[in-house]
């Protein structure tokens, strides 16, 4: 069985992405020390619709 070489890179460059965007929101969320919802800041919202929208 051959090894999907596309499908493990296309998924490897994807995951780097998500991680990426998952530590943008931690640290957007430590630097406005929120812990539930975006307390009104416009970065804050743009960085959470952004990982959201990625998943």
């Amino acid at each position: 069985m051959a090894i999907p070489v596309v499908t493990l890179l296309i998924t490897s460059l994807l995951i780097g992405l998500q991680l990426f965007l998952t530590f943008q929101v931690i640290g957007r969320r430590r630097q406005a020390k929120v812990a539930i919802g975006t307390a009104d800041s416009d970065e804050l919202s743009r960085t959470i619709r952004a990982h959201g929208n990625f998943t």
